[in-house]
């Protein structure tokens, strides 16, 4: 994934209840060789009351994502396939426009609507767009 001139698009799909229970998504075809024994039991879960992060390892990392992102779309509750949000035209895949549920927690950030720190390039927040009307503020 190292193409800087190329677009990818990247469906991860989480359900504790299922094997496996991450699914990874490139361009609408399933990744299948992940390493199974990172996987999560079935025991955990993502449901918890801690602040969420796009493109940072975790709180202390120093590993951001270098890139862009666009399109950001969590869905809450249930563990969608890349079909949902992606489709064929021809051999190539491209998105399209997610009709379905966000569920109670979930967003879409489409970076329509961004507001920056005053007198810099800094970005402050991101509306969601979901209906759920959460701002998203940028680290």
């Amino acid at each position: 994934y190292r193409d800087t001139s190329a677009w990818y698009h990247f469906v991860v799909s989480f359900d504790h209840d299922a094997s496996p229970s991450i699914k990874f998504y490139v361009n609408g075809s399933l990744v299948t060789d992940l390493n199974n024994s990172a996987y999560p039991s079935s025991a955990q879960t993502l449901n918890t009351a801690l602040e969420h992060r796009i493109g940072n390892r975790n709180y202390t990392s120093t590993n951001d994502f270098i890139g862009r992102m666009a399109n950001i779309q969590f869905i809450d509750g249930m563990a969608l396939d890349a079909n949902y949000f992606g489709e064929y035209l021809g051999a190539n895949w491209v998105p399209k426009v997610y009709e379905g549920a966000y569920g109670a927690n979930g967003f879409h950030l489409d970076f329509s609507d961004l507001l920056f720190v005053d007198g810099t390039d800094d970005l402050a927040t991101v509306k969601d767009v979901s209906g759920n009307e959460n701002h998203w503020q940028a680290a």
